[in-house]
C-alpha cells in the first residue's frame, strides 16, 4: 500500500525479533519457532539481540520486516 499510494512514511525493511521476557522459559521461544516453521514463516534461531540488556538471550529473528512512521502512514491513507 506504501509504494502503490506513494505515501512518503519512512518505510524500511529490517528484522524483527522475538525474545522472552525476563522470567520466561526459553522453552517458549522453542514452541513458537515450531509454531513458525510449521506454517512456512522464514524465522531462524540466533542468540543475543541489538537490544540492551538482552545481549544473550535466545530469540528468533524474523527476516524482512518493516517499519513505518504510524503518523505519516495514517496521514498518507486519508
Amino acid at each position: 500500500i506504501q509504494e502503490t499510494e506513494r505515501i512518503a512514511c519512512d518505510f524500511r525493511r529490517l528484522a524483527g525479533f522475538l525474545f522472552p521476557a525476563s522470567g520466561s522459559q526459553e522453552s517458549d521461544i522453542t514452541r513458537e519457532l515450531d509454531a513458525a516453521l510449521k506454517i512456512g514463516v522464514e524465522v531462524e534461531k540466533t542468540r543475543g539481540v541489538p537490544f540492551a540488556g538482552f545481549s544473550d538471550a535466545e530469540a528468533l529473528r524474523y527476516a524482512n520486516q518493516a517499519t513505518v512512521h504510524p503518523l505519516k502512514y495514517l496521514r498518507g491513507l486519508a
